[in-house]
């Protein structure tokens, strides 16, 4: 197995209530065998719906997981969601390998 690696995986959400606990649990399944570090910041756009509820009460079960919700005052749109999550990991003392941006919709 090579080194360990750190990814930061930002992704927009607006109003997934239907589906926000399914993607983490998916992208957990798929990501966990292999063993690097994934710090998920998932940005809520002002949802109106119950996804700020599910993801703050939200746990990864693997140790190798991180979750991080950055709540946006107003509806932003997609793009500026994303710009501020990647603002977000920058201001980190935490330096990652690479960055991943999602859709958090499935």
């Amino acid at each position: 197995m090579g080194q360990r690696k750190s990814f930061a995986i930002v992704a927009p959400c607006y109003n997934e209530d239907d589906v926000i606990c399914k993607f983490l649990d998916e992208l957990e399944i798929i990501l966990e065998p292999t063993h690097h570090e994934f710090h998920v910041i998932i940005v809520d756009d002002k949802s109106t719906d119950s996804s700020v509820e599910l993801l703050e009460s939200y746990q990864f079960s693997s140790s190798n997981f991180t979750l991080k919700v950055i709540r946006l005052y107003y509806n932003m749109g997609h793009q500026e969601a994303i710009r501020q999550g990647l603002i977000y990991t920058n201001s980190l003392t935490q330096k990652f390998d690479k960055f991943v941006i999602m859709d958090s919709d499935g």
